[in-house]
């Protein structure tokens, strides 16, 4: 619990700021209770410090439990083209308690921007490797899947005049429980086109073609 608090007076001096817009827990943590955790953040919410709460990777019951503490207005999930399991439970979880969602890994760890013509090899250690959180997205055995699914967003962005990219995001964007697609970049010039995903949407005859191309990677 005090690291709870040091951590959020630090942000707020570093940020040169009287609160934080939404304060998030990234993870559930094991080794202390969901009542300490949330009723302090609620503590420094009531406080001021704070104007909404999130969660990120909790599941249904444990945004159930931490609501005893804390109202929770929104959850980080990883969802992507390649990663569907949100849509099993979680996306009528939050959709029914108007829960907010940001998507994180959108793109699957830049799989999905199409740069990679074949399938690329990480470092030890990298996320993106075949013990990395992101196996998934590379493995040589969903290769052939994600680089065919690869090339009908190519389609669908080559038809518009936007970068493949868009495609990919536009599709995380058009689930109907989705607040926002959080999307990385290394260079403002990536900031910039990523964010210009939002200037159309996909239509009904797109999605539908880029949903038949990923079927191998639907919830099961």
């Amino acid at each position: 619990v005090k690291m709870l608090r040091k951590g959020l007076e630090d942000s707020l001096r570093h940020l040169n700021t009287d609160y934080i817009d939404l304060f998030q827990c990234h993870w559930p943590c094991t080794n202390v209770p969901f009542e300490e955790t949330f009723t302090e953040i609620e503590k420094m919410r009531q406080e001021g410090k704070i104007r909404v709460v999130g969660v990120s990777n909790f599941t249904p019951e444990q945004m159930d439990e931490a609501n005893q503490y804390c109202k929770i207005s929104s959850l980080q999930p990883p969802y992507s083209l390649l990663d569907r399991g949100f849509e099993t439970e979680l996306e009528g979880y939050c959709l029914k308690n108007n829960v907010g969602v940001l998507s994180y890994g959108s793109i699957g760890a830049g799989v999905l921007t199409g740069k990679y013509k074949e399938r690329p090899v990480f470092p030890k250690g990298d996320t993106r490797n075949d013990s990395g959180f992101y196996k998934n997205c590379y493995s040589e055995e969903n290769w052939p899947h994600t680089a065919a699914l690869v090339e009908v967003l190519r389609e669908v962005a080559e038809a518009r005049g936007v970068p493949t990219v868009h495609a990919a995001i536009n599709w995380v964007l058009a689930n109907p429980s989705m607040t926002v697609a959080l999307v990385g970049a290394k260079t403002p010039e990536q900031v910039r086109m990523n964010a210009a995903a939002g200037s159309w949407e996909l239509t009904a005859e797109e999605k539908a073609k880029i949903d038949k191309a990923a079927e191998f990677f639907a919830a099961k």
